[in-house]
C-alpha cells in the first residue's frame, strides 16, 4: 500500500500541478504580449495567471498533506492504563459518565427489518475487505 506523496491521489494531483504551471505561465506570457502590443484588458491577465499557478501549488501542498493527515488521524491511540497516551486522562463533563447509552441495546443484524440488517452486512462484509488506511 503506498501512501503520503506516492499514493494515488498524490500522483495525479503532482501530474494536475506539471500539467498546469506550465500552462498557466505559458498563458500569462502570452497575455503579457498582449498587453505590451496594446490591448489595455490584457494588463489584468498577465497578474491573474501567475496568480493561478501560485494558487495551483498552494492547492496541491495542501492536497497532498491533507492525504497523510488524515491517515495520522486515522492511526488509533493506544491508552496506557487509567489516562490517555501520554498518562493524562481527560476530564469528564459533569453527569455523563453515568448517563446511559441511548443505543446499548440496538442490534444491527436484527431481522426486525431484514433490508436494514442486509445493508448492514453488506457494509461490514465492505469494512472487512477494505480496513481503514
Amino acid at each position: 500500500m503506498r501512501s503520503g506523496w506516492w499514493s494515488r491521489r498524490a500522483i495525479t494531483l503532482h501530474v494536475a500541478l506539471v500539467v498546469s504551471i506550465p500552462l498557466f505561465l505559458l498563458l500569462g506570457t502570452w497575455q503579457l504580449r498582449r498587453a505590451l502590443g496594446g490591448n489595455m484588458l490584457s494588463w489584468a491577465y498577465v497578474f491573474e495567471w501567475p496568480f493561478f499557478a501560485c494558487y495551483a501549488t498552494w492547492m496541491w501542498w495542501r492536497l497532498v498533506h491533507e492525504e497523510t493527515a488524515l491517515a495520522r488521524e486515522a492511526t488509533p491511540v493506544v491508552e496506557s492504563g487509567t489516562g490517555s497516551a501520554t498518562g493524562v486522562s481527560a476530564p469528564t463533563p459533569p453527569g455523563l459518565d453515568d448517563a446511559p447509552v441511548p443505543h446499548a441495546e440496538y442490534d444491527p443484524y436484527d431481522e426486525a427489518d431484514p433490508e436494514l440488517a442486509a445493508y448492514n452486512r453488506y457494509l461490514a462484509g465492505l469494512h472487512a475487505e477494505h480496513p481503514k488506511r
